[in-house]
């Protein structure tokens, strides 16, 4: 018994530990309301930028044709409300060599950055609710089905089945860094780890309720959306997540967020708030 006790003890202290040295986070800006139902933030570092992925109301993946990509900038000013527009209901994005990928329902968007314009729709058979969207340092776009369990592949203009396992436990999240890929699983609150030779899944983070997205400092610091109004944090070894900011009470939700590593800021999509907040770290861990 006491040795269980001196273990529980150890496990208390380490995640007291960890948490002390947690980053913190404070709000800089906050957008006016003119967004509409903002669900992604993606930073671009070469133009400094922020694109919002909105989906514009409430109904569930409507082919309404009234979503849209605005641009903010770092700022927290909106400069092009409807930079591309006639989207349905645009949710996560990811950029590689002048290209915006973004997700809409069942089908995938390249839009041009420099024109701003359309360049093809690829429709992906048989998808449910397409969500997050990441980018293989290869070029493969990696795109989730949060409604089907699925995740998809668009590599040279063709899309093709990435990931079936009802394991995925309504994939959300996805991020790379490297020739890692980390995948979030909303219904279990676990970030994965897939390897892209076998595709093979190993946990890694923990305990984020509805996780939504994955963010990095690129310096081994790691951030966890919870859409319900939650930041966690973890660093590169993984095990429990530690939260960092709680919007819950105020009912501001924190949807697909993106790190802006120039500014040390963190971008949340506050979903039905109609905006987009950016909180600086203020206490980023040096990776050893």
């Amino acid at each position: 018994m006491n040795k269980i006790i001196a273990i529980l003890l150890l496990q208390v202290s380490v995640i007291a530990a960890f948490a002390q040295t947690a980053p913190t986070l404070q709000q800089v800006w906050i957008t006016d309301t003119t967004l509409r139902t903002p669900e992604s933030a993606h930073y671009d570092p070469i133009k400094d930028i922020i694109y919002v992925a909105n989906i514009n109301g409430i109904s569930k993946d409507t082919k309404d044709g009234d979503g849209f990509i605005s641009i903010v900038k770092i700022d927290g000013k909106i400069e092009n409300l409807k930079w591309v527009s006639g989207l349905n209901d645009p949710k996560g994005m990811a950029a590689y060599k002048g290209k915006l990928y973004v997700s809409d329902i069942d089908q995938v968007v390249e839009i041009d950055i420099e024109k701003g314009t359309v360049i093809k729709k690829y429709d992906v058979p048989g998808a449910i609710f397409l969500n997050d969207v990441a980018i293989t340092i290869n070029g493969d776009v990696l795109i989730t089905d949060s409604g089907a369990n699925k995740a998809y592949k668009l590599i040279n203009g063709k899309v093709t089945l990435w990931l079936d396992n009802a394991d995925l436990n309504k994939p959300n999240g996805l991020f790379v860094e490297g020739t890692t890929i980390f995948l979030a699983s909303m219904n279990s609150g676990i970030v994965r780890k897939v390897d892209p030779a076998t595709n093979k899944l190993s946990p890694w983070v923990e305990g984020v309720p509805s996780v939504d997205g994955i963010a990095s400092d690129g310096r081994g610091n790691y951030y966890f959306s919870n859409w319900n109004g939650q930041i966690y944090y973890s660093n590169a070894k993984g095990g429990q997540a530690i939260k960092i900011l709680d919007t819950t009470e105020k009912k501001i939700n924190s949807a697909d967020i993106d790190y802006a590593e120039r500014h040390n800021y963190i971008l949340v999509p506050t979903f039905f708030k109609n905006s987009l907040v950016a909180y600086k770290v203020i206490k980023p861990i040096k990776k050893k």
